[in-house]
């Protein structure tokens, strides 16, 4: 049996042309306007611990622990465990904050955890409260002063659906 040959066309009845590859790239997405980035939200655990490595992958309740440590985690949080902590004491420019003991899927015991951060933390991005989008300060549509503390928004419609119910918007 023969495999099918792929044939180029001569002929096409796509209105994109060959050489125009990004826009065939993108046929059938949303192409996101470059004035409204948003940025990935990292969630970061780490454990320290022996492991086991068996058929090109690494096993073992101290990875499942990171697994669930990362779980934990929030946006642009960095969570480590005791083990780690220790082995980190004396580490200039961060701070180790306890956010006190969790449950963990899979683990026996309760496990504390310590957020990590810069000792000169502060929010470098501002966040929607309505839809909890990241924004870059360039991209702004709206600001609000609620309660002493200067609101951002991606949106006219956000700010919109804030001023209707700010009190579902808030923290707490």
């Amino acid at each position: 049996m023969t495999s099918p040959r792929l044939r180029p066309r001569t002929k096409s009845s796509n209105p994109v042309r060959r050489s125009d590859k990004p826009a065939r790239l993108n046929r059938g997405r949303a192409v996101p306007d470059p004035r409204h980035r948003t940025v990935p939200a990292v969630r970061i655990g780490i454990h320290a611990g022996s492991l086991l490595y068996r058929e090109g992958d690494y096993i073992g309740a101290n990875v499942n622990l990171a697994a669930r440590v990362a779980a934990a985690a929030a946006r642009h949080e960095l969570l480590v465990t005791e083990a780690v902590r220790e082995q980190a004491d004396g580490l200039a420019g961060v701070e180790f904050s306890s956010i006190g003991l969790r449950s963990m899927k899979g683990v026996s015991e309760e496990v504390e955890l310590f957020q990590v951060r810069p000792v000169s933390d502060r929010r470098l991005r501002p966040v929607d409260p309505v839809c909890g989008m990241e924004l870059d300060v360039d991209t702004i549509e709206a600001t609000l002063t609620w309660h002493a503390e200067e609101l951002s928004f991606c949106s006219a419609n956000c700010l919109e659906r804030f001023a209707r119910n700010p009190v579902r918007y808030e923290e707490g």
